[in-house]
This record gives C-alpha cells, sequence and structure tokens, in this order.
C-alpha cells in the first residue's frame, strides 16, 4: 500500500474533478481525550480562508459545527461502548453519583459531553436512550 495514497474528489452533479487541499493537525505528544478539534480545524481553515472554491464546486463544508455537536458526542460515545458500559452510562445519568467498577475512555467521554451538553441536549439524549 502507498505511504502517500492519491484521492480524486468528483462532484456527482457535474461530473468534473474538484480542487482540494489536504491539510494535517498539528500532532501534540501525550494522552489528549480533551483536545479540542473543532477549534483546532477552525483555526486551519480561517488560515486558510483565502482558497476559495468555484461556485460551480460542491457545497463548503460549514466553518462552525452545529449547536448539537454535545448531543452528536453523547450518541457517538454511547455506540462506541460494550454493553456494560452502556449500563454504567444509563445508571450514571440517573443517579450522578455513581461511580462504575472499571473505568473506560467511553464512558469518561459521554459524561464530559453530557456535563457539557445544555439541559435540552440532555433531555434529547435521555430519550434517545430509551427509544
Amino acid at each position: 500500500m502507498p505511504r502517500s495514497p492519491q484521492f480524486t474528489i468528483h462532484d456527482e452533479l457535474s461530473g468534473k474533478e474538484v480542487d482540494y487541499q489536504h491539510q494535517i493537525l498539528a500532532t501534540k505528544s501525550g494522552f489528549q481525550n480533551t483536545r479540542d478539534y473543532v477549534e483546532e480545524i477552525e483555526r486551519l481553515t480561517a488560515k486558510n480562508a483565502s482558497h476559495d472554491i468555484s461556485s460551480t464546486g460542491p457545497v463548503s463544508a460549514p466553518t462552525t459545527m452545529s449547536q448539537d455537536v454535545a448531543f452528536d458526542m453523547m450518541k457517538f460515545w454511547y455506540n462506541q461502548s460494550n454493553d456494560a458500559t452502556r449500563k454504567d452510562i444509563r445508571i450514571w445519568i440517573a443517579d450522578d453519583a455513581y461511580n462504575p467498577a472499571a473505568s473506560s475512555i467511553q464512558f469518561d467521554m459521554s459524561q464530559f459531553w453530557f456535563k457539557k451538553a445544555n439541559q435540552e441536549d440532555q433531555k434529547a439524549f435521555q430519550k434517545w436512550l430509551i427509544e
């Protein structure tokens, strides 16, 4: 497998090849469970704001993520969890004094995003859990 793969992106509407730029976030050492990727990507894209995509190309991705990022992240980490961790998450949401027997990144991140979410997103997540 090549070490530097090449990609071609085509606009489905026009069938034309889309010009794009590949960028990589700065590498940081150590455990990065609280790294703010959204902020880093926003800074990276702001630096390259002068790079315009032709108006005939596909619609550009939004420069900021939706307000529902906490809700989406809670669902993501719950879906990444095994059955035992999912049970721990559900118990913790009902009783925030609960501490699971075994720690996991999935539980920790679910807890982090739940605390960060507004009340509306917290309730939406609880409703999503029972559906």
